[in-house]
């Protein structure tokens, strides 16, 4: 007896199902080969630690912030934003010369980034520096004439000239709760005319936002100082490796 012969038109089909699974295993592989090697590149690498390290930044882990910003900055010392996360980080500490150099560096590679300079200028505030820091303000006014930033900042050097009333004017304009560093300025202010209560109900109000804030944390050293609470002025102990 003769097997019947099959159709050819399942023949021809049965010949292409091969190929075809073979064609579409071999793009699968191709693609997650190609997602592998993306995701170790130089770019990737250097964006995931400035990443994690800004995370970090928001969550006042500083020092586990200056490891992952030093990551990304190993892998482009030119990378403008690592810098200026770096800068942030170390002005949290108080290190304010180490933050202007960074912030400085990053102002050179991109000149028209607002978040630089307005770190720049509140570190320019901290070392003193009021015409340096007016010159960051005005830079800030240019791109964004009603910037927030922009006044703090000329409060502050309002502040360190000693006009309180005209600094206190400002920072009393910039709407209430957008900024924990003009409510700060603003308590530095009350603190410097003698407004006790005032002043410390303010640092109160930044510590809420950012808990473990230094310059906060130093304004209420400086209230309890003059109240004569001298163990409520101690400041708390803290290790904080030093810069290279």
């Amino acid at each position: 007896m003769i097997s019947p012969r099959p159709s050819p038109f399942l023949e021809c089909r049965s010949a292409r199902k091969g190929p075809r699974l073979s064609v579409a295993v071999l793009l699968a592989l191709v693609t997650l080969l190609g997602s592998a090697a993306c995701s170790q590149s130089p770019e990737v690498k250097k964006e995931k630690a400035l990443e994690r390290g800004e995370r970090y930044l928001k969550e006042n882990k500083i020092n586990e912030a200056i490891i992952e910003i030093r990551i990304a900055l190993q892998i482009d010392p030119e990378f403008a934003p690592a810098l200026r996360a770096l800068g942030e980080a170390y002005a949290e500490k108080s290190w304010n010369f180490d933050a202007w150099r960074e912030l400085t560096r990053a102002q050179r590679i991109s000149p028209d980034s607002l978040p630089i300079g307005i770190a720049l200028g509140n570190v320019l505030l901290e070392l003193g520096e009021w015409n340096e820091a007016e010159n960051q303000a005005a830079q800030i006014e240019a791109q964004d004439p009603h910037s927030p930033h922009a006044m703090t900042i000329r409060a502050g050097v309002l502040l360190g000239r000693g006009k309180l009333d005209e600094a206190l004017a400002i920072v009393r304009a910039v709407p209430v709760g957008s900024l924990p560093e003009a409510a700060r300025i603003q308590a530095d202010v009350l603190l410097r005319a003698g407004k006790l209560d005032e002043a410390e109900a303010t640092y109160q109000s930044v510590l809420a936002v950012k808990p473990g804030n230094v310059k906060a944390l130093v304004g209420l050293g400086a209230i309890s100082l003059k109240r004569r609470r001298f163990d409520e002025a101690k400041p708390p102990s803290r290790t904080t490796p030093e810069p290279p």
